[in-house]
């Protein structure tokens, strides 16, 4: 059996402990100037250049043996001096080198380690696990892994909601990186870690960094990214998710259709409520099948069909994704309007007359009034739409919608038409055999859409100022041959229902898909309003006008959607119903832990092994070296009188 020596146990211990390794290891930041010890070779020739005696011819020794006297040669004293100023000259060389190669002692001998962070705020990271969502788990795992830093190690935060954004630069300020993950939240966009992936990349190539990619997301993100094998991934959540949706409500007869789906996992037992606002209208089982849709018919009251307000469909309990549990629609009041039609002597022509008998779903031809121009404010303000024919009533309300077929002195004769517009007022009628005897050319202000023009003007327009809309025709049925055609009465009945919804929008609209506005607009008109909940985001229509699609509610946000004219006049309203894409939820791949993935990083630095800088004392010590070597070079040797020549003796 050999026996240990003594002492060598200790030694591998202390390799073994990364404290005590840290602490005393010594690292040089600039191992190149090393290359400074070359510098000896010049000194020791010239010491022994010095040690050489040199030959001086002289015409007599007399006065030379006098003056060197007994002590003359090399005497030891001599010699030690000599060798002395060249060791303090070799070690000054050597601490002059040892300083410009920035040796350090400790743990923070090491390069500070980068962290760039990947955090998944996609549509899946909403799902609740137990108490918390996905999202929540991913952001507390950035916290831990931020935690296992040094001091000085700097962090990157990045955030792939569909997009990839920087919400924290580089930095080692760790209040920078709380408040950061704080007003990190996730959304309802598709899944884009591949993008971020590939933009943090480059960025560090930009740096010219080395850093540590750490993505965190769930289980169907980490399983996306199975093919790489440099970044270390961590995947909270779990991968069985139970998720039961509305897709989508639609208006009938009697009430409202309402598409349900099983997503993910085995149905369970839930219940359909529908609500308007806010107050419970109908509440009945729902009946889902595991990866079918299916519809489900709900009648709701009388009271309720032909009221306004918004009415929402929602599964109860909430599921593992609470954000597709409900959706809904905007219900608009189909009460009969109330209209007063004016004329001169309240002599209305018969055939407008009879187009309004016709609409008894949209004029209550009991309430309608008879009245002339000149009629009070009192009888107009109690009409839900005027209809004027000739002119305007003096005393209109600034507040009531007008349907008005003009004339006036201005009127010019069998106006030249040369175009026709878009707009819902002219939703199935052709225009085309139209034929006008006269007609008075309009000015279309800003806000309004041209809907017949002419030679001489327009002579259609339809638009909303400061909230009330209006269409205005520069002649009157009586002098066209429009109550000839059956575009008459169409004619009259869009405007009409356009006039009483006071809504350019449909009742709903799906999130990303174009909002039909085409032939709403003014041609002036370049951009709009879009208000979604709290937010409201200005939208360019572009240089082709295209419908501007819907957007992506927030998580748990708001579903009404707003939209209006930059100048204030409003669009109209409606309800943004989303639904789950297709895959959004899927559980291929499994939960992978955090610390997993931070093993992946390298080791924390050892929190006592003090960093300590010796260049200073190093070069504080060449100096002294220096002036010692300096110092014996120049001293003389006792009992000399001089180096000089005889007669200076």
């Amino acid at each position: 059996m050999r026996a240990q020596r003594p002492g060598f146990g200790c030694l591998r211990g202390l390799a073994r402990s990364p404290r005590r390794a840290g602490r005393l290891a010594l690292r040089f930041l600039r191992p190149e100037a090393v290359w400074l010890l070359l510098g000896a070779l010049p000194l020791l020739a010239l010491h022994l250049r010095r040690l050489r005696r040199r030959v001086v011819p002289v015409a007599s020794i007399h006065l030379w043996r006098e003056l060197a006297g007994a002590g003359a040669g090399r005497t030891g004293f001599r010699r030690l001096r000599e060798a002395g100023a060249l060791a303090l000259l070799l070690a000054a060389l050597l601490a002059l080198t040892a300083s410009l190669a920035a040796p350090v002692t400790g743990a923070a001998a090491t390069r500070a380690r980068s962290l760039v962070v990947i955090l998944d705020a996609s549509v899946s990271m909403n799902t609740r696990d137990g108490d918390a969502t996905r999202f929540e788990s991913g952001r507390a795992a950035a916290r831990q892994a931020v935690a296992r830093l040094a001091a000085d190690d700097d962090v990157t935060l990045w955030l792939a909601d569909g997009g990839a954004w920087v919400i924290a630069e580089p930095t080692a300020d760790r209040g920078v990186i709380a408040r950061a993950l704080d007003g990190a939240r996730p959304t309802l966009a598709p899944r884009s870690l591949d993008r971020a992936l590939a933009l943090a990349r480059r960025a560090l190539s930009l740096r010219r960094v080395r850093a540590t990619l750490l993505v965190i997301s769930d289980p169907g993100g980490a399983a996306s990214l199975a093919d790489e094998d440099e970044i270390a991934i961590a995947a909270v959540g779990d991968a069985a998710i139970r998720n039961a949706a509305v897709l989508g409500v639609t208006r009938t007869e009697s009430g409202v259709r309402v598409h349900l789906a099983q997503l993910a996992g085995a149905p369970g037992e839930r219940t359909l409520r529908v609500t308007v606002d806010g107050e419970t209208v109908a509440e009945l089982p729902a009946i889902l099948t595991a990866g079918r849709e299916s519809s489900l018919d709900v009648l709701v009251p009388e009271r309720v069909v032909g009221a306004s307000g918004i009415l929402e469909a929602r599964l109860v309990p909430p599921d593992d994704f609470v954000d597709d549990d409900a959706n809904g629609l905007i219900l608009r009041s189909a009460a009969p309007l109330r209209v007063v039609v004016t004329a001169p002597g309240a002599k209305v022509a018969p055939f407008l007359l009879e187009a309004l008998r016709a609409m008894p779903s949209i004029v209550d031809a009991d309430a309608a009034l008879l009245a002339s121009p000149d009629a009070a404010a009192g009888v107009l303000a109690a009409a839900d739409v005027v209809i004027a024919e000739g002119h305007l009533p003096a005393a209109l309300p600034a507040d009531r919608p007008v349907l008005a077929f003009l004339d006036g002195p201005q009127s010019v004769p069998k106006p030249l038409l040369w175009g026709v517009g878009s707009h819902p007022v002219l939703d199935g009628v052709n225009l085309a055999p139209l034929r006008l005897d006269r007609a008075l050319p309009l000015t279309a202000v800003a806000s309004e859409v041209v809907l017949v023009d002419s030679a001489s003007g327009p002579l259609a327009v339809a638009g909303e100022t400061d909230g009330v809309r209006r269409v205005r025709l520069g002649f009157r049925a009586a002098a066209s041959t429009l109550p000839l055609e059956p575009a008459f009465p169409l004619l009259v009945l869009n405007a009409l229902r356009w006039l009483r919804s006071g809504d350019t929008l449909p009742d709903a609209v799906a999130s990303e898909a174009p909002i039909r506005l085409s032939g709403v607009l003014p041609e002036q008109i370049d951009s709009l309003l879009m208000t979604l909940g709290e937010t409201t985001t200005r939208v360019s229509l572009g240089p082709d006008r295209a419908d501007p699609p819907a957007p992506v509610p927030e998580p748990g946000g708001a579903r009404l959607l707003r939209l209006g004219l930059p100048g204030g006049a409003s669009l109209g309203t409606t309800v943004v119903q989303w639904r789950l894409p297709r895959g959004a939820l899927d559980a291929d791949g499994e939960p992978r832990p955090l610390q997993a993935a931070l093993a992946r990083l390298p080791p924390p630095l050892p929190p006592d092994a003090p960093f300590h800088r010796l260049a200073p004392f190093l070069a504080a010590a060449a100096a002294a070296f220096l002036l010692l070597g300096s110092f014996l070079l120049s001293e003389r040797e006792p009992g000399s009188r001089g180096a000089g020549s005889p007669s200076a003796a």
